[in-house]
C-alpha cells in the first residue's frame, strides 16, 4: 500500500520572499507507530496463528511463495507488540468476568519450544451460556492465562475480587 501526500506552499509567497507555510496531510496512523504492518495484514497473521492454529514459520513460506519476504521474528515481534493495543479490552473482558455469578477455570500443560525442561501452563477461565444477557453485552467471555506453574496461587491471583 502507498500514501500519496502532496505537499503545497503559497507560490506567491515565494517569489516575494515572505514566510512560506508548506502544507502537507499527516502520516496515516498504524497500530505499530513507525512499523510498516498494515492493520488488515496484522489481523490476517493473527487470525492464522490462533484462529486457524497457523504457525509463524508456515505462514512465513506462504508469503514467500508470493515473493513476500517477512520473517516469523518479525511477525512474532507484531505479535507481542499489537498485545499492548488489546490490554485494555483484555482488563475489560476480565473486569466483567469476574462479575459472574460463575467462572469456570482450567489449566492445560503448554509446550514451549524454546525450552523442553520445564513445563508451562495456559490457564483458562471463563463463564458459561447461561449468563444473563441483561446489561452484560458480553455474552460468553473466554480468557487465557499464561503462568509458569500450575500453583494455586495463579487462580487466587486472577481471580483477585471475585466473590
Amino acid at each position: 500500500m502507498e500514501h500519496v501526500r502532496p505537499k503545497y506552499s503559497c507560490r506567491s509567497c515565494e517569489k516575494i520572499n515572505t514566510q512560506v507555510h508548506i502544507k502537507q496531510a499527516p502520516v496515516p496512523s498504524t497500530p505499530i507507530p513507525k512499523g510498516i504492518a498494515t492493520p488488515s495484514l496484522l489481523s490476517q497473521i493473527i487470525t492464522s496463528k490462533y484462529q486457524y492454529a497457523l504457525p509463524l514459520y508456515r505462514q512465513e513460506s506462504m508469503f514467500k511463495q508470493h515473493s513476500i519476504e517477512i520473517s516469523r521474528q518479525t511477525m512474532s515481534d507484531w505479535i507481542i507488540k499489537c498485545a499492548s493495543l488489546f490490554k485494555p479490552l483484555y482488563d475489560r473482558l476480565h473486569q466483567v468476568l469476574l462479575e459472574q455469578s460463575v467462572i469456570q477455570a482450567d489449566e492445560t500443560t503448554v509446550n514451549v519450544v524454546s525450552d523442553d525442561k520445564f513445563k508451562s501452563y495456559m490457564w483458562l477461565y471463563c463463564t458459561g451460556t447461561d449468563t444473563p444477557v441483561i446489561n452484560n453485552p458480553f455474552r460468553n467471555i473466554v480468557l487465557y492465562e499464561y503462568q509458569a506453574s500450575r500453583s494455586g496461587s495463579c487462580p487466587v491471583n486472577f481471580l483477585q475480587g471475585y466473590s
